[in-house]
C-alpha cells in the first residue's frame, strides 16, 4: 500500500519481526498480519545481479535434482498426435537452408532518410 495510505492512518504501530500493523480507524483498533514465507524462495535473475553488483554475494551454490534413468516416466503414445505425424511428415523435416523464394517477399517499407526509432523497450512511467 502507498504511504499517501498510510498518512490517513495517523499513529501506526508495525512489528517487523511478526508481521502486523496496528492502527485506530473510525474509533476502532485495526491488526493486519503480514504472510509469512514457509520455505526459501527461488532467487530472480535480477536478485542476483544486485548482490553481485554491490557485493553483498561471495558464493552462489546451485542444486539440481537429476532424476535417474529408472525414475523417468516412458512418454505416452498418443495415437492421435502418431497419425497426424505419419499424415504430414514434410511439415515436421529439420530445415537444412533458407525458406525457398516466394512469390510474395513482405518488408517494412521505410521513409528514406530515416532514423530507427529510438524509444524505452518498457512502460512508460503515467507522468
Amino acid at each position: 500500500m502507498g504511504v499517501q495510505w498510510l498518512t490517513t492512518l495517523g499513529p501506526v504501530l508495525t512489528d517487523y519481526e511478526k508481521l502486523t500493523m496496528k492502527f485506530i480507524k473510525d474509533g476502532e483498533m485495526v491488526q493486519l498480519e503480514g504472510q509469512t514465507r514457509e520455505a526459501p524462495q527461488e532467487a530472480s535473475s535480477h536478485q542476483l545481479r544486485c548482490l553481485m553488483v554491490t557485493d553483498g554475494i561471495a558464493e552462489m551454490f546451485q542444486l539440481q535434482l537429476i532424476p535417474s534413468p529408472m525414475e523417468q516416466p516412458s512418454p505416452q503414445v498418443i495415437p492421435d498426435i502418431c497419425d497426424l505425424l505419419g499424415k504430414y511428415p514434410q511439415l515436421f523435416v529439420e530445415p537444412h537452408g533458407l525458406p525457398p523464394i516466394r512469390e510474395i517477399n513482405h518488408h517494412i517499407p521505410l521513409l528514406e532518410g530515416s532514423n530507427p526509432v529510438n524509444v524505452r523497450p518498457y512502460r512508460y512511467p503515467y507522468f
